[in-house]
């Protein structure tokens, strides 16, 4: 999910500061623990061990987007089966990465996306 919007709002002192302590006690940004506190969610945070494993594999995940939004813009090259092929190879490992992170975390993805 993008996160390409900002909401500006207001709270007191002590809110922040109950916001900042969750966010110092979880080693997150204080950004993470306001959204997990507004859409009601829980905070999954990376274990220290797994950051950089976490960092790689978001950013092989990443290119695995681009390449299968690539392939469904891609309807003139190698006719319609070879690209549902690679749709099909594509969308797998996506899932085995989402499931690996998931396991990284400790939770499972979707619960943190509901």
């Amino acid at each position: 999910m993008e996160l390409d919007r900002s909401v500006k709002i207001r709270i007191s002192s002590s809110q922040l500061a109950t916001w900042k302590a969750a966010a110092a006690r979880e080693r997150i940004p204080l950004s993470q623990m306001v959204r997990a506190v507004l859409l009601g969610r829980a905070v999954h945070r990376v274990p220290e061990l797994n950051q950089e494993a976490w960092t790689r594999l978001a950013a092989t995940a990443a290119n695995l987007n681009q390449l299968a939004h690539r392939l469904n813009s891609a309807h003139n090259i190698g006719g319609d089966m070879l690209l549902a092929a690679a749709r099909d190879q594509a969308a797998s490992v996506l899932d085995a990465l989402q499931k690996f992170r998931a396991d990284l975390l400790g939770a499972h993805l979707e619960d943190a996306q509901a």
